[in-house]
C-alpha cells in the first residue's frame, strides 16, 4: 500500500510514488500505447494508492493529458487525484524549445486545462529553463497570475539547477523542483 507526504509549503498529500506519462503520449518510447491500455495501466496505479500523474503538453503534443483525463474521468476516486504538468515547450521541427513568455504560459495553462478537462492545476511546473530569453519576472508574473484566477493551485520548477532554483523562488511562490 502506498505511503504519502505532504510537499512542503502545499495542501498537496501525495503518494511517495507517482505516475509519470510521457511514455503513454507514444513518442520517443517505442511503439505507441493504446490508449485503453493505458488507462487500465493508470487505474492499475490509482487502485494501489497511488494518486499522482505527472503529464506535460510535450509527451505525445497533449496525448497524455488526453489519455489522463479519460483515466480520471473513469476512475471511482477521481476526486483524489493530484496532477502535475507542464508548462513553457513548444515544437519548432524536430525539437522542442522552451518559451516562457506570459501569452505562452496563459495558451499552455488554457489548453492543458481542456485536454486534462479540470478547473484548476494541481502542480504546474515550468517544463526547463527559457531557452528564447524570456525574463524570468515575466515568467514569474504569468504564473502567479494564473495562481491568482484559481487555474493553477501551486507552481514548480523542472530541470533548473540550484542557482535557476534559487532566482525562481525568488519571484513566485515556487514550491517544488
Amino acid at each position: 500500500m502506498a505511503t504519502f507526504i505532504t510537499l512542503p509549503g502545499t495542501d498537496l498529500r501525495i503518494s511517495r510514488m507517482g505516475v509519470g506519462c510521457w511514455a503513454i503520449g507514444g513518442k520517443w518510447w517505442g511503439e505507441p500505447v493504446a490508449a485503453d491500455e493505458a488507462v487500465r495501466a493508470i487505474h492499475c496505479a490509482l487502485d494501489s494508492g497511488i494518486n499522482w500523474l505527472d503529464t506535460a503538453p510535450l509527451y505525445g503534443h497533449g496525448r497524455a493529458d488526453e489519455i489522463v483525463a479519460q483515466a480520471i474521468a473513469s476512475w471511482s476516486g477521481s476526486e483524489d487525484v493530484i496532477v502535475a504538468t507542464k508548462v513553457g515547450a513548444i515544437w519548432e521541427g524536430e525539437h522542442a524549445e522552451s518559451l516562457l513568455t506570459a501569452e505562452s504560459i496563459a495558451r499552455d495553462i488554457d489548453a492543458s486545462l481542456q485536454r486534462l478537462n479540470v478547473e484548476t492545476i494541481d502542480l504546474l511546473q515550468i517544463h526547463w529553463p527559457c531557452q528564447s530569453h524570456t525574463p524570468l519576472e515575466e515568467t514569474c508574473e504569468a504564473l502567479q497570475a494564473a495562481k491568482q484566477a484559481g487555474k493553477v493551485r501551486h507552481i514548480g520548477v523542472c530541470n533548473y539547477n540550484a542557482q535557476g532554483l534559487k532566482i525562481a523562488a525568488s519571484l513566485c511562490d515556487v514550491r517544488t523542483l
